[in-house]
């Protein structure tokens, strides 16, 4: 199968009338045969993923937005819901242009902090083991007066 983008969203030219992309529900579209022709095929290896960058379910990380979970993708709107349950829908077109980075298949976290007096114990602690993965806690206690108030 062959791969083409339109209106801004990679699709698998399915047959001679259809577009697909399978990470959109209804990422199916059907166009006359006359505007297929002057569509344009990048090539797309035979292992090469589908150059969508996320599916219903995964975590990603929004440059200058933060984190959520995507919801129900289609090709006109991303829907994501982050943290506390906040909800947002991004016309599918933008979200591309955000350059999201799908933390379901990989992702590091890294921080760095000084102790300071306000900083009143620090503990890493080993929290489970299941087949995939070892999981640990990381527990700050801090003084009082850092709180938001």
């Amino acid at each position: 199968m062959h791969g083409t983008t339109h209106q801004g969203i990679d699709r698998l030219l399915a047959s001679c009338a259809a577009l697909t992309n399978e990470p959109l529900r209804g990422g199916g579209l059907r166009l006359p045969v006359h505007r297929i022709d002057r569509l344009v095929s990048p090539a797309m290896s035979p292992n090469e993923e589908l150059r969508f960058p996320s599916s219903d379910g995964d975590g990603v990380d929004l440059p200058d937005e933060g984190e959520g979970k995507v919801l129900s993708p289609t090709p006109e709107f991303i829907r994501i819901v982050k943290l506390y349950g906040a909800r947002l829908a991004n016309p599918t077109a933008e979200f591309l242009l955000k350059s999201p980075v799908n933390l379901s298949r990989s992702f590091r976290i890294s921080t760095r902090f000084g102790k300071r007096e306000q900083l009143i114990r620090l503990k890493v602690e080993f929290a489970e083991a299941s087949t995939s993965s070892l999981d640990c806690a990381i527990i700050a206690d801090f003084d009082g007066s850092l709180a938001r108030r």
